[in-house]
């Protein structure tokens, strides 16, 4: 049958923009039956994209068993539109790839999910901005309002198991308390963009009260000594504080309350 003659990238591979440019050229593809090269090796030679993704652990072609067996999923001479990949994902481990289906099993209007619907044009290639789209189409308020604190860099934070939606900060090593569990994630984690950012966040009272020290830093970085999380304005005094700190603070007031 006649070779695909659609290109699936936007530029020539090898110099060649579709297989059906080498269609009286049999050798390009097909290694001589008696000789030491593969076909695979020809098809990589080529393909450079998918052979950079063969030593990469996070990749499609890095986690397949058999990657250098290209005709185990790609197909040829079917014809000039033909589909080059016949690939079901059927009993794939998609977790392998650094991103779980387990809350991807059916979209918005209840359909399950195929590969086409985050996969386009034909290949594998994952189309980021679907995670976006996608959303919008259900929960269009939300995804707006995350996108403008958070970027739309989706997989850079989210991994498919919807980690984040019942999330309980107790589960961390900074326990929220008292005013702390009412604030807003971006209260602290403003700057994040990546998962593992979150864990660079103030971990003391003073990291994140810093702006709010009307003290200016003369009675050190322990708030806890005197400020609660219940109330910030509700503080006990240092025993160790002179009567000129003590009168000069009393005069500008106890706490600005901003945080709590």
């Amino acid at each position: 049958g006649a070779l695909h003659a659609g290109g699936d990238s936007a530029g020539a591979l090898g110099g060649v923009a579709s297989h059906a440019e080498l269609a009286r050229q049999c050798g390009a593809c097909h290694a001589p039956p008696l000789g030491g090269g593969t076909m695979a090796a020809r098809c990589l030679a080529c393909h450079t994209a998918v052979r950079a993704e063969l030593a990469d652990t996070t990749a499609l072609h890095g986690v397949l068993p058999d990657a250098e067996r290209c005709l185990f999923c790609h197909t040829e001479h079917q014809g000039p539109q033909a589909l080059l990949t016949d690939f079901s994902g059927e009993g794939f481990d998609h977790a392998r790839l650094g991103f779980s289906l387990a809350a991807h099993r059916a979209t918005a209007d209840g359909r399950p999910f195929a590969c086409a619907d985050c996969h386009g044009g034909g290949t594998f290639r994952f189309r980021a901005e679907r995670c976006e789209s996608c959303h919008r189409d259900y929960q269009a308020a939300f995804v707006a309002e995350h996108v403008r604190e958070w970027g739309n860099a989706c997989q850079d934070c989210h991994e498919g198991t919807d980690r984040f939606s019942a999330f309980r900060h107790d589960t961390t090593a900074f326990r929220l308390t008292g005013r702390h569990l009412r604030a807003e994630c971006g209260a602290c984690h403003g700057t994040v963009r990546a998962f593992a950012a979150f864990a660079r966040a103030p971990s003391t009272c003073y990291g994140c009260h810093r702006d709010d020290d009307e003290h200016r830093g003369r009675l050190g970085t322990q708030c806890g000594e005197c400020h609660n999380t219940v109330d910030w304005e509700d503080a006990e005094e240092r025993e160790d504080r002179d009567d000129d700190e003590r009168d000069g603070d009393r005069g500008r007031g106890r706490g600005r309350g901003g945080r709590g």
